[in-house]
């Protein structure tokens, strides 16, 4: 195995070969899970609108069961919850 040095001063790249014991020393890193992104998305998407998940679906299903679907806030708060649940389908 090798590593890669670049001096940053003269932009110099020197390519090392690294011992067995360099080699061992190097840290196992955990495989990245693909949901993670999804699952932060959707935590920055419900910061950025101060909709947690709960206070979301409350809100629906008081305005859905009093028959107030009319009302003017409704409309981009389904929306919301819309795109919320297609992130969460991909999970």
């Amino acid at each position: 195995m090798q590593r890669t040095e670049i001096n940053c001063v003269t932009g110099e790249v020197v390519v090392i070969d690294m011992s067995a014991e360099e080699v061992a020393a190097l840290p196992i890193l955990p495989p990245e899970d693909p949901k993670a992104l999804i699952r932060e998305q959707i935590k920055q998407l419900e910061q950025a609108q101060l909709m947690p998940r709960a206070t979301r679906e409350f809100m629906l299903l008081y305005v859905e069961t009093n028959n107030l679907t009319a009302m003017p806030g409704y409309a981009p708060l389904k929306a919301f919850d819309n795109q919320i649940v297609a992130l969460r389908n991909q999970l």
